[in-house]
């Protein structure tokens, strides 16, 4: 709501002022500059998988007596690899020892369990580890992927380019679109002032018995017609005023008060091998094509990662501060390579490069279609501006003429000389020469801009 008062205090009149807003307000622009964002932000993570990767690791675990302070066979008390929990208390039971009054050695029994007691132990056992792993791009792949990721991010940075250009045609179009309609709006209020003041002659003369009947009969039917224009061309004008805020991203009802240009700008030199030179060099269109064909070369090498052996690096280190014995050492580290050799793919990898040469004739394909396209627009461009230009310096002459003759019939008019079927004749040849002048005069505005978008 802020916004649309602060457009309504200060009302769009220039085509300039439009451009900005649209920048500033479109959707369509935005979304671009967001694609090209997210391509960036692809070609990064591409680039993280060369970079080392950390990563640290602890845990605890709590061991049982009999696991942190002896190892033996027999029938004792069992491994590891059993729960750390098991159910039952450790040690003798009260009462199962006998007391002796003299020392005696015990005679060797092979039915008991031999215990060896590592000493040392701690039943809570903390670990902490670091591992560092650096992927080896030997074999050029994940360097052929960044390259496409970057490739795809400058196709990206053109087409949002592209956006803002159609952007700013669009405007400059929807602008003198709406100034053409308030031409017509202008055109034909003149029209009816005319009519009713030719009605109000026509009518004296009646009653002054000078004039019959059928001339005024006329003169009302030509002013119920061209308020019936009136009309078509204020729809016209709110149709075009319409357009124009939704095209800037405002609503119907903000302030737009359009501005004329004034007088057309100077035609540059029509030269059409020289546009086209800059058109093919300059536009985003041909650059894109351009770059999407070394994409599809660059892609062609990827597809052959099937069949490519990975190679990568790993350094771990750990600490244990309280090992389960004294046999544990506290710190270890090691430093390993890790190389695959993929044998078969079952044809993945062959059917990947047969999609990716197809993929490369359809690149090549489709940079000739946006050539031959270029090329098209730049002469449709010029075309429209020699035949805008040319209607212009006919028509300027043509209005002069007919508002010349419409004096003359209005003055014979009212002199008696002639009827009003002369005046309404008159007055409906310079409607149209009117008409066709502004048509001409804005028709020329917008092929200029035209040539500017098909020609940077």
């Amino acid at each position: 709501m802020i916004a649309i008062v602060i457009f309504q205090e200060a009302p769009i009149r220039t085509v300039e002022q439009a451009i900005q807003i649209a920048l500033e307000r479109s959707p369509r622009l935005q979304q671009a500059r967001e694609r090209h964002q997210r391509s960036r932000e692809s070609v990064e993570q591409q680039r993280a998988q060369l970079r080392p990767q950390a990563s640290a690791t602890a845990s605890y675990t709590r061991l049982s007596t009999a696991l942190a302070n002896s190892s033996g066979g027999g029938s004792g008390s069992g491994s590891g690899s059993g729960n750390p929990f098991p159910v039952g208390l450790q040690g003798s039971p009260p009462g199962a020892g006998s007391v002796q009054l003299t020392r005696a050695e015990p005679a060797p029994t092979t039915d008991s369990p031999t215990t060896f007691n590592l000493g040392g132990g701690s039943l809570n056992q903390t670990s902490l580890g670091l591992s560092l792993t650096q992927q080896l791009d030997a074999w050029g792949i994940q360097k052929t992927l960044i390259r496409m990721g970057s490739t795809d991010e400058a196709i990206q940075q053109l087409e949002e380019e592209k956006v803002v250009r159609e952007l700013v045609f669009t405007v400059q179009s929807d602008f003198y679109e709406l100034l053409r309609a308030q031409e017509y709006v202008r055109v034909q209020s003149a029209a009816i002032a005319s009519s009713t003041e030719s009605l109000r002659v026509s009518q004296e003369k009646e009653r002054a018995g000078s004039a019959a009947g059928f001339d005024v009969l006329r003169a009302e039917t030509q002013l119920a017609n061209q308020q019936q224009s009136l009309l078509t061309a204020q729809n016209q004008a709110s149709v075009a005023r319409t357009n124009l805020a939704n095209t800037l991203g405002l609503p119907p009802t903000a302030a737009l008060a359009p501005e004329s240009p004034g007088a057309p700008p100077s035609v540059p030199p029509l030269e059409r091998a020289a546009l086209l030179k800059i058109a093919l060099e300059k536009r985003p269109e041909a650059r894109q094509a351009q770059l999407n064909q070394e994409k599809a070369n660059l892609n062609l090498r990827y597809a052959k990662r099937g069949t490519t052996p990975s190679l990568s690096a790993r350094l771990s280190g750990s600490y244990n501060p309280s090992p389960a014995n004294a046999f544990t050492p506290k710190d270890a580290a090691t430093l390993s390579l890790n190389l695959s050799i993929p044998l078969s793919d079952g044809g993945t990898t062959r059917s990947q490069r047969t999609s990716a040469h197809s993929d490369l004739r359809s690149a090549a394909s489709q940079r000739t279609e946006y050539e031959t396209g270029i090329a098209k627009e730049v002469e449709q461009a010029c075309l429209s501006v020699e035949d805008a230009q040319g209607r212009l310096q006919s028509t300027a002459k043509t209005v002069e003429q007919a508002r010349e003759a419409l004096r003359i019939a209005q003055v014979r008019l009212s002199t008696g000389i002639d009827t009003q079927l002369s005046v309404s004749d008159a007055q409906a040849t310079l409607v149209q020469a009117e008409v066709n002048h502004i048509n001409a005069r804005y028709d020329l505005l917008i092929a200029l801009a035209r040539l500017r978008w098909a020609v940077p």
